[in-house]
């Protein structure tokens, strides 16, 4: 229906675009995370490896600032056929499968394992910004965080970084460069 009207505002003569011009984007989309904000997250323990959640939390951000991983379903379908199994120094294996695990909420307290051998659910992944902010200053922002802040971050450091479009776009997989926008 956009395409149609925008079409129709083109064949009379009107020079913007209601589906491409910045004019008409959502005021309410997702912004990237700041270098700040993210100093933020890991102090307030919401990433790092203090917890389950936070492990967990922790593994979707890197995997996504390292591959420019798209929403729930590229998280969800990763496996470990997807990366190299490597020893650490005391030779074991440090990569385990399925990728993301279900977190064990109602664990003994001496019980040492955190995780079921059981993926965790899309709908999970697909909140995971929601739970990283929350508790955070962050979730009182006025700014507007989604699970795609964490691609709109890897998009942001990499024109920080001065990198061509088209090598951001290889690491991203857009097909579009104008979406850098």
């Amino acid at each position: 229906m956009m395409a149609s009207l925008d079409r129709h505002l083109k064949n009379k003569g009107y020079t913007l675009s209601i589906v491409r011009d910045r004019e008409f984007t959502p005021k309410q989309s997702s912004t990237s995370i700041s270098e700040e904000e993210e100093e933020i997250l890991w102090k307030s323990g919401k990433l790092g490896g203090n917890n389950p959640e936070s492990l967990i939390q922790t593994m979707w951000w890197l995997l996504t600032q390292q591959f420019g991983l798209r929403g729930r379903q590229e998280h969800h379908g990763m496996r470990l056929e997807d990366f190299r199994i490597m020893n650490g120094d005391d030779g074991i294996a440090f990569v385990d499968g399925p990728f993301y695990l279900s977190i064990k909420y109602n664990r003994r307290a001496d019980d040492e394992i955190w995780y079921k051998v059981q993926p965790m659910g899309e709908n999970k992944i697909n909140s995971m910004m929601k739970s990283i902010i929350s508790g955070t200053s962050l979730e009182t922002s006025e700014k507007r965080f989604s699970n795609h802040s964490a691609r709109k971050t890897v998009v942001s450091k990499m024109k920080k970084a001065n990198l061509e479009r088209s090598a951001i776009a290889k690491v991203t997989g857009h097909r579009n460069i104008q979406s850098f926008r």
